[in-house]
């Protein structure tokens, strides 16, 4: 049985109906999650969910990073977004956490991420590329 249902004999996926029997305490074991990570998951993916936050994103972080200022903004956003999606900066920074999600069962894939702020011309011009 998988962590959100099981596969019947025809193939077919049957979702649980309860936390208990869908398995995800096997996926979520106790204490995997501190209180304040699954409260920042709920909070991140709560305001991923709002479609006017999202279209409007670019904009509310350049006036969030106006009011707040470079360094407060960037702790709110390790504590928030980078924290909910991103495991470290660097190879020593996401060890610790790499061991304590093995000590559960849990692997890691990792995905090196390279950002450029392009305008929409030049976006525009490497998409036709």
């Amino acid at each position: 049985m998988g962590c959100l249902g099981e596969t019947t004999a025809d193939g077919t996926r049957r979702p649980k109906n309860s936390l208990a029997a869908s398995g995800l305490y096997r996926c979520f074991p106790a204490g995997s999650k501190s209180s304040a990570e699954l409260l920042r998951g709920l909070l991140v993916l709560g305001l991923c969910a709002v479609g006017p936050l999202v279209e409007h994103n670019r904009e509310l972080l350049q006036l969030c990073r106006r009011l707040l200022g470079p360094a407060l903004f960037g702790r709110l956003m390790k504590m928030t977004f980078y924290g909910q999606f991103v495991a470290g900066e660097d190879q020593e920074a996401i060890k610790p956490l790499i061991r304590r999600n093995q000590a559960f069962g849990v692997g890691a894939v990792l995905d090196y991420s390279v950002e450029e702020d392009l305008s929409t011309e030049q976006a525009e011009r490497q998409e036709l590329e």
